[in-house]
């Protein structure tokens, strides 16, 4: 069973280290983990300018939401 993160950090990482830090890529197992993916996924969509690990990494989670 996953728990609903509280809150993400105001400012998003910017490197891959840090984004798998504040919320792991992994398979969506549960409505959860859904509701979580997505908060990241609009957090980072509309950031004015992402940087390439960013744009990776909204893509990988994309992925894993279309695949839930």
């Amino acid at each position: 069973m996953s728990i609903k993160a509280s809150h993400f950090p105001a400012k998003m990482p910017s490197h891959l280290k840090g984004l798998y830090a504040m919320y792991p890529l992994r398979p969506i197992n549960d409505d959860v983990d859904l509701e979580n993916a997505y908060e990241v996924i609009n957090r980072l969509a509309v950031l004015a300018k992402r940087s390439k690990d960013q744009e990776d990494y909204l893509e990988m989670l994309i992925l894993a939401t279309q695949a839930y």
